[in-house]
């Protein structure tokens, strides 16, 4: 069996790859400024933990809705409400593994072969590559004014297909 065509043409993640630079580096007692992913620094809170560890003695452990429990759901909408001022409906609320497989099933599910993104300036890095694996076509915008506010017009004038 061999790796398809369109996996073998996406590009190394940059940031994995700074990532296990760095980590060489840290074990050779060089210092490192860690800018790289987000990766908690802080222990798991105890009460998630502590909740965890009950669910597991206790054998409760099933498959959730794929968009996310109720309860949380609702934690969610209340802390959107309270911190924001904003009252969001359940339906529109999903709770995923993280922003970039949200943003990749988002992507997978609209965009077409060929469909050109949008994507603006600074973005992450994957992003580009994320659109290539829906065979979709990245169109970077750096808005021309050196600010990061995107223009209307910069957005226009990197658009082709609409």
């Amino acid at each position: 069996m061999s790796i398809s065509r369109l996996a073998s043409s996406i590009k190394e993640s940059p940031t994995l790859s700074l990532n296990e630079e760095a980590r060489r580096l840290r074990s050779q007692g060089q210092p490192v400024i860690h800018l790289g992913i987000g990766e908690p620094k802080n222990p798991a809170p105890i009460n998630a933990l502590l909740s965890s560890s009950a669910k597991l003695k206790a054998g409760d452990i099933k498959y959730v809705p794929t968009d996310g429990t109720p309860s949380l759901k609702k934690a969610i909408i209340r802390y959107t409400e309270e911190n924001y001022g904003r009252l969001v409906a359940p339906e529109n609320v999903i709770v995923s593994t993280g922003a970039k497989q949200a943003l990749y099933n988002i992507l997978f599910s609209i965009v077409n072969p060929q469909d050109e993104v949008i994507i603006l300036a600074p973005h992450w890095v994957s992003y580009p590559e994320m659109v290539k694996m829906v065979y979709g076509i990245p169109v970077i915008v750096v808005p021309e004014d050196g600010t990061f506010i995107p223009r209307m017009q910069d957005i226009e004038e990197a658009t082709t297909s609409y």
